[in-house]
């Protein structure tokens, strides 16, 4: 946005000064134009009729331009300014006043002879009238004309009569001469002392007026642009601050803003962020909420074996359970002692896995034989309990990092899960191939399978496969069974029932 507004500025910068330099030149031009000599021609009329007061002088002659005029005895009878100080002149010293010319060339040289002598020549370059004219002088060293192509009445020239007619009278002023004749015919001159510099003084007025107007509209351009600027980010800021505000009360919504590119980013980010803020809000809430569930059904698991307990417990302190049945009971306060520690153990393992600092032993395994051995210890219990089971694992040797301990506790959680939910007679299925750098492993049933209302939080905490935990189940089993495969940097997965499974878990595991 910066760049596109400087580029702009710029533009119009340049616009502005073209713009004035034109009007500069075509004002440089107009002086130069008002300053032009040959206008003093059409002011005859004026001068004849005496209006002397009339006579354009800063314009024609500069600002510090004046006129005397002069009758025929060389009386000043006007002067057009009185700061300046007369003095008298004669008949000679004003015909050694060039003549009011458009541009006089007066050049001026020194000369020595061949015999040694010193002389001076003069040459003068004049338009009067329209009429282009030449005169030259020749001075010895005492001033006197050894030659002269003009009209100078003397002989010799004093050093005042060289200054006028070498346009030396001053260093500030060039001095020139106008002769007229008035209306009732008497004859008079003019001087005009016009500023020696009138043109560099007419072109550092103008100069004075163009920096000025440069400065007016720069400082409006600068304005302008500072206002602009601060209404094209304050608008976004607000709305910005607005929607921060907003977003500190929990008033989570997308902000929308179109313009400047930089903004539209910074809005594009800070609703990144609202929408990741919001995600990071409802997950602690589901978090929260989970937590609480835990809370609660770690108190139903702990409280309910408990109670069993100490009712029993309880009613054979009182005497009240016939001698016959006391073994009975003492069965069930063992068995209910027994899962309840067999609970408490899960919770530890579960809390544990919990830990930033928890690691598996993993050592280098051939998972093939690893498996086989697994099924082996437990096929005689399975097959006691009245399940069947089916192998397919290859005989090769393949290598993975596994920690046998822990990995046995995933597999004996989905087996012991098999065995809990599904009747007498179901098929166990454990099978093991390779596939890219990975083991595949598959442990599937044919039982009943899981309900599909759980099937998307099956390994979540606390997940239990009936409605009712009157099994006293923990619901961590498949949960510890997955931090195990994913401290293995493997992953598991329920698979959709397909023949013969109603249940599989699919669990890859990297290869060495």
């Amino acid at each position: 946005m910066l760049l596109g507004n400087y580029i702009l500025f710029t533009l119009i910068l340049v616009t502005i000064l073209t713009s004035l330099l034109i009007i500069y030149f075509l004002r440089l031009v107009g002086i130069m134009e008002n300053i032009d000599t040959t206008q003093i021609y059409s002011l005859d009329t004026m001068l004849k009729e005496k209006r002397y007061t009339e006579f354009p002088s800063e314009r024609l002659l500069g600002s510090k331009g004046f006129i005397w005029v002069l009758d025929e005895q060389q009386n000043i009878v006007y002067q057009s300014n009185d700061e300046h100080e007369t003095f008298n002149l004669t008949a000679d010293d004003i015909a050694c006043i060039p003549q009011y010319s458009v541009t006089p060339d007066i050049t001026v040289k020194e000369i020595t002879t061949a015999q040694g002598q010193h002389q001076t020549s003069v040459t003068i370059h004049e338009f009067y009238n329209d009429i282009e004219s030449y005169r030259e002088y020749i001075l010895d060293e005492n001033k006197g004309l050894i030659y002269q192509y003009g009209d100078l009445p003397m002989d010799s020239l004093t050093d005042f009569q060289f200054k006028l007619l070498t346009d030396q009278f001053s260093s500030d002023f060039s001095l020139q001469k106008h002769q007229f004749t008035s209306d009732n015919g008497q004859n008079y001159t003019i001087l005009l002392f016009g500023d020696r510099d009138i043109i560099m003084s007419a072109v550092e007025r103008s100069w004075r007026s163009f920096l000025t107007l440069l400065t007016l509209a720069y400082g409006t351009m600068v304005l302008f642009f500072i206002f602009w600027l601060n209404r094209r980010i304050k608008k976004p800021l607000q709305l910005l601050c607005q929607e921060l505000n907003s977003f500190e009360k929990g008033k989570f919504q997308l902000a929308t803003y179109h313009g400047p590119r930089e903004f539209v980013e910074i809005f594009d980010s800070f609703n990144d962020m609202s929408h990741r803020l919001q995600r990071s809000e409802e997950e602690r809430q589901h978090l929260e909420a989970a937590k609480q569930k835990m809370l609660a059904d770690i108190s139903h698991d702990l409280k309910t074996p408990i109670t069993v307990v100490q009712g029993y417990a309880k009613a054979l302190r009182d005497g009240v359970v016939p001698p016959d049945e006391r073994t009975q009971y003492l069965q069930i306060i063992e068995q209910k002692a027994t899962g309840l520690n067999e609970l408490i153990n899960t919770f530890y393992e579960y809390s544990k896995m919990e830990h930033p600092d928890y690691s598996l032993t993993l050592g280098p395994h051939d998972i093939c034989n690893y498996l086989r051995d697994f099924v082996a210890e437990r096929y005689a219990g399975l097959e006691l309990d009245g399940f069947q089971l089916e192998v397919d694992i290859p005989e090769q040797h393949i290598f993975c990092d596994i920690d046998t301990v822990q990995l046995s506790r995933a597999f004996d959680n989905i087996v012991n899960n098999s065995a809990k939910h599904n009747p007498k007679g179901t098929t166990l299925y454990f099978s093991l191939q390779t596939w890219e750098n990975q083991v595949k492993i598959i442990l599937a049933d044919n039982g009943v399978g899981i309900p599909k209302e759980i099937q998307q939080a099956i390994f979540e905490p606390f997940v239990v496969g009936e409605t009712s935990r009157s099994n006293y189940g923990s619901g961590l089993g498949l949960s510890v069974t997955k931090k195990i495969v994913q401290a293995h940097n493997g992953t598991i997965q329920l698979l959709n029932p397909h023949p013969p499974y109603n249940t599989a878990y699919e669990i890859l595991l990297p290869t060495k």
